[in-house]
């Protein structure tokens, strides 16, 4: 089943979807709406790849070895291949991922916006930044590991299909490959939306398992197995690094919105202070 041509033209519309946002009053340190979604972005683009992340990048490639040296990924595709009725059940994953990617900041910030939750105004910047550099990361990968995608060979797979990378530069465009930019960009939009409400717990699992669907999803549809494990790794690491980065910056922020003023109380008895806060 080859869905995946039907679906480029919609995702590519959808990225005039931000266009439709009006303008707002941003939080103070913002001039525009737009700034909100780049703050720190050079930062968070090279914290990314640092630390734990750098492990998780090196997992994401021994991973891909491992799933394609064994011949997993060409069994595991072959499966869904042969089961229409599954491929259907997570097909909904390439758009629901496609759509949300652009959909669910846009509608962050006009609800946080509507609403004075700043909360939900920090949170959209943080999902908007991690699909950015979700789409940034995988691009450049894509662009030097030149992986085909699962639909190389309409009349029937060989066994090396899954093996099919042509390292160099553009060999095979940005669009389809290694890791899967829609696993990326829904594990660390998840991430990211942990980050920024660490106190709805709740939630975390929805959000965590949405993801996955996401990721998980595509791996039967238009990505080899290896793309979407390999996606969830790094996603993870840009989530995580996004999300803690917008976390910092709206608690700084809710900080310096309280203000605290004193002023002098006298009476025939006695004299103190009295206190105004502002929140």
């Amino acid at each position: 089943m080859r869905l995946r041509k039907k679906t480029c033209p919609l995702l590519l519309l959808l990225q005039f979807c931000f266009l439709s946002i009006p303008t707002y009053a941003e939080p103070s340190q913002y001039t525009s709406w737009w700034q909100g979604y780049v703050d720190g972005i050079g930062q968070n683009f090279i914290g990314s790849y640092s630390g734990y992340n750098a492990l998780r990048h090196a997992g994401a490639m021994g991973s891909t070895y491992l799933l394609v040296e064994h011949d997993i990924d060409q069994r595991y595709y072959d499966f869904f291949d042969n089961n229409e009725e599954l491929q259907l059940f997570t097909f909904p994953a390439v758009i629901i991922g496609g759509l949300g990617a652009v959909a669910l900041p846009a509608y962050m910030h006009r609800k946080g916006h509507e609403e004075n939750d700043r909360q939900m105004q920090f949170a959209a910047y943080a999902v908007g930044q991690s699909v950015i550099l979700s789409v940034s990361v995988t691009s450049i990968y894509k662009a030097f590991t030149g992986r085909s995608g699962t639909d190389i060979n309409e009349e029937g797979h060989g066994s090396d299909d899954s093996h099919n990378f042509k390292f160099g530069f553009m060999r095979n465009g940005i669009f389809s490959g290694w890791p899967s930019g829609h696993a990326t960009t829904a594990i660390s939009v998840a991430t990211s939306l942990t980050h920024m409400y660490p106190e709805r717990k709740s939630d975390h699992l929805l959000w965590a398992l949405g993801g996955l669907y996401i990721a998980m999803g595509i791996s039967t549809n238009i990505h080899w197995l290896s793309d979407a494990t390999s996606g969830i790794l790094i996603g993870y690491g840009i989530g995580k690094t996004v999300g803690e980065h917008y976390y910092s910056e709206y608690r700084n922020q809710e900080k310096a919105n309280r203000n605290i003023n004193y002023y002098p109380i006298a009476s025939d008895k006695a004299v103190g202070l009295g206190m105004i806060a502002q929140f």
